[in-house]
């Protein structure tokens, strides 16, 4: 045994242990005082549990324990069907979703609507909602100069709409 381990000290303790792990765990717990402390703990534990005095169960007490035991044996499959159930519902609702916003056609440019043109010209806000994002030095430099003043523009527009 090369570090502690509470798990082989409690199965050491017991008795649980085969014989090479055994010889290991003991020559450990004999170097480390915090294992020895701890082995010590355990082995005070289970002595005060072995010197508790067992009553035996009346006819009664052990029916209403079978009773329990087997309601809760049942319980873990009902909860573990409402949560698989849940997640398939979670799972219908996410797909249905996406699926009714997949686009029924293909987009169209701007200013047109299917084969024909649009009755007016689109806004400015849908000329730049349909605008595609160029990356920085494909395009010269005026059009980062307009853009510099963009949210300038916007706050005058959102100005204009408001009554």
């Amino acid at each position: 045994m090369d570090a502690c381990d509470e798990n082989l000290l409690s199965a050491f303790v017991d008795g649980e242990l085969p014989p090479h792990v055994r010889d290991r765990v003991t020559a450990h717990v004999a170097q480390c005082p915090r294992c020895a402390a701890q082995v010590d703990e355990l082995r005070a534990m289970s002595n005060a549990f072995a010197s508790m005095p067992i009553h035996k169960l009346s006819q009664i007490e052990r029916a209403r324990l079978h009773r329990e035991l087997d309601e809760q044996l049942d319980a873990p499959i009902w909860r573990l069907g409402g949560a698989i159930g849940l997640i398939a519902a979670s799972i219908l609702v996410v797909a249905a979703t996406w699926l009714a916003a997949i686009p029924t056609e293909k987009p169209v440019a701007p200013g047109r609507v299917g084969n024909s043109a649009m009755a007016s010209a689109p806004s400015d806000w849908d000329q730049i909602a349909v605008t595609q994002f160029v990356p920085i030095g494909a395009v010269d430099d005026r059009i980062y100069l307009a853009d510099s003043h963009l949210d300038e523009w916007m706050l005058a527009g959102l100005n204009r709409s408001q009554p």
